[in-house]
């Protein structure tokens, strides 16, 4: 028998905590996408992530906490805004291990930070696209 699942219990706290940092302290609007609420057992999610209304990013941090017995983390993509950035900068993430998870839930945390002081783009679009599959 296949179970289906609404997405929206799953990502307990989408985006929990999104940190940015520009010069002018001013916010950066991000949103995060999937293209249906109901997916199977087998089918794959995928959540793209978009920096909207910029006045000027530096960095950003999210801590993406999602339902480890339902979903189970694939893979990240680069969005656009990060392979067509000219400024160098990085782009890192990092999931949870088996052991952390057991203690503190699933967590998967993504930053992207350009390099050199007080540097900024104004860029938008595609921050991410996150891939998961469901158990």
């Amino acid at each position: 028998m296949k179970r289906k699942v609404l997405l929206f219990t799953l990502f307990h706290i989408l985006l929990s905590t999104v940190f940015t940092m520009n010069t002018r302290a001013q916010a950066v609007t991000v949103k995060a996408h999937i293209d249906q609420e109901v997916y199977e057992v087998g089918e794959f999610v995928t959540l793209k992530v978009f920096v909207d209304e910029n006045p000027g990013l530096h960095s950003l941090f999210f801590d993406l906490t999602y339902e480890g017995s339902v979903l189970e983390f694939v893979n990240l993509h680069e969005g656009g805004l990060v392979t067509g950035e000219k400024q160098p900068g990085e782009f890192l993430f990092a999931v949870s291990d088996p052991v952390t998870s057991n203690v503190r839930g699933d967590h998967l945390i993504v930053s992207y930070a350009l390099q050199g002081a007080e540097t900024e783009t104004k860029r938008t679009g595609l921050l991410c696209e996150i891939r998961f599959r469901v158990k």
